[in-house]
């Protein structure tokens, strides 16, 4: 799919989204590609994108920025966007990728008038100095030939891993051991409790609940804070975790575009609020559905259930 985006005129993008509200994010998105006067059919395909990862795929035309600059200002799920220029299950598949694109697009990026700065980003795991380090150097290829800056760079190169969450890893594990056990009755299960423990470690099989778990623990980072009951993981001396290999799931090469509007849901905390009452919408539902309402300046609203104003109150913010 990569490759196929320098054969015609269309460009691609990397969407990060944060792992909350799964049942909203291609409503969300469609909502805003439509308001923009694009058939979200002609941008993205439907059919292979994974609720499961973050990450998801869209092509557009480069005539089509301000469809790209509505979705930064407007996506309340969307965490990042990169313009995509390789990817691949390994570091060394997607370097490869990079190196044989590296004259399609990517060289007006690679001068020396322009500062630049290197991330790494890993998603499900936390990666230690030393293995960014490793991801960073299967792109010495590229020279970089202008200034380092890390704090306002004109060019932020970045490297997005995908790792398997610790629920499919355990299963893959049992996968390749052959599962549970044995015949029936070797561990007294039989096989209909052996297959809900499977059903229970698959993550296609997780309640919509349990997946969104994942999403509060990332919110909870977003914020500062920790979530009730998960571990305190502390660094190892020197703030260096020690380096373990895990496998990645998928490996991301690009050019950072921009952030979405996660700041917009911290602005609107109904802890800011000065009224309350006991069913007060959440900010972020609330969000949502002004999105996906499509509402804009000009556009009048209706709310004959108005509460305390949760959703008139998102709405006015667009």
């Amino acid at each position: 799919a990569t490759r196929e985006r320098f054969s015609s005129a269309m460009v691609l993008y990397l969407l990060q989204f944060v792992h909350r509200h799964l049942d909203f994010r291609l409503a969300e998105l469609d909502a805003l590609l439509q308001m923009s006067g694009c058939d979200p059919g002609d941008v993205y395909d439907r059919a292979a994108v994974d609720v499961e990862s973050p990450f998801m795929k869209i092509q557009l035309r480069p005539e089509q920025q301000p469809v790209l600059q509505t979705l930064l200002q407007r996506c309340v799920l969307l965490k990042s966007v990169i313009e995509l220029y390789g990817e691949g299950t390994s570091v060394e598949q997607c370097a490869a990728q990079v190196q044989s694109l590296q004259q399609s697009g990517l060289d007006k990026y690679l001068r020396r008038s322009l500062s630049f700065s290197l991330e790494v980003h890993g998603y499900a795991k936390r990666m230690s100095m030393a293995e960014q380090a490793s991801f960073r150097q299967n792109f010495h290829f590229l020279d970089f030939p202008g200034p380092v800056c890390l704090d306002s760079p004109d060019v932020t190169f970045r490297i997005d891993v995908e790792f398997p969450l610790p629920d499919e890893q355990a299963w893959e594990e049992k996968q390749r051991q052959g599962g549970e056990g044995g015949a029936v009755g070797d561990d007294g299960d039989g096989g209909a409790n052996r297959q809900a423990k499977q059903d229970q470690n698959d993550p296609s099989t997780a309640s919509s609940s349990d997946r969104e778990r994942r999403g509060e623990k990332e919110q909870a980072k977003e914020q500062g804070g920790q979530h009730e009951g998960e571990e305190v993981k502390q660094p190892a001396k020197g703030g260096v975790e020690g380096a373990v290999e895990t496998p990645p799931k998928m490996v991301f090469f690009g050019v950072d575009v921009g952030k979405g509007q996660r700041r917009v849901v911290q602005f609107h905390s109904l802890k800011q609020r000065r009224y309350l009452g006991p069913t007060s919408m959440d900010q972020e539902l609330s969000l949502l559905m002004a999105n996906t309402a499509q509402i804009k300046p000009g556009r009048p609203v209706l709310d004959p259930f108005v509460g305390t104003g949760s959703v008139l109150v998102a709405c006015a913010h667009f």
